[in-house]
């Protein structure tokens, strides 16, 4: 398979995952996949491509709506635990509340705003129980790939699997958006517009 892009053909392996979008394809007819149709080969695309051009990067705002989780394994024998989660982009670290008595099923529903630049891989998110006197216990970690949200633009409210110790113990849901930074024509930057989370905020599987 070739692309076009920039006016000039190119293989699909050279090709940056950030600038998928303004790629067309062209497939041969044997395919079963119609020529032109860019969006059911990018999910695919997105996963198979590796950064190529450092000054394609994306560069924005990453917006985290961490809705809630289910099946956790509650460290606590005789209470339900307090979960709160810490989520990572690159260096920056931001805190959610702590989800008081909610034990094994908490939920959230809070938004949070990272900055975005250069080559970002995946955000992590690391779930712990809250205790007073002691070391906050560890719950588990979700990876989330951030790959296919650059190319969409956003990712609505979706289960990502918890894992401790490389076993699965539980899923926590997480909505996505990207709001790229754009240059006007005087060279300055400014990011579009913000979309509203909105109907996002269903706590329910």
């Amino acid at each position: 398979m070739t692309c076009l892009f920039s006016f000039r053909t190119v293989n699909v392996s050279q090709v940056s995952t950030y600038q998928i979008l303004i790629i067309k394809t062209r497939e041969n007819p044997e395919s079963g996949i119609q020529q032109g149709n860019r969006y059911s080969l990018r999910r695919d695309l997105c996963r198979l491509i590796p950064p190529l051009f450092s000054d394609k990067m994306p560069t924005g705002k990453l917006q985290v709506l961490l809705v809630n989780a289910k099946g956790l394994h509650d460290t606590e024998f005789f209470n339900k635990m307090d979960p709160y989660v810490i989520i990572t982009c690159r260096t920056q670290e931001q805190k959610s509340n702590v989800a008081s008595g909610q034990g094994s099923s908490p939920e959230w529903n809070e938004t949070f705003v990272f900055s975005v630049s250069g080559d970002v891989p995946e955000l992590v998110l690391k779930i712990k129980d809250s205790d007073v006197g002691t070391e906050d216990d560890f719950v588990g970690e979700a990876k989330i790939p951030l790959a296919t949200l650059f190319v969409e633009g956003s990712i609505p409210p979706t289960p990502y699997n918890v894992v401790i110790n490389d076993e699965f113990c539980g899923e926590i849901k997480v909505g996505l958006q990207f709001i790229p930074e754009e240059i006007n024509e005087e060279g300055h930057h400014h990011h579009g517009e913000e979309g509203q989370f909105g109907g996002w905020k269903e706590s329910s599987y």
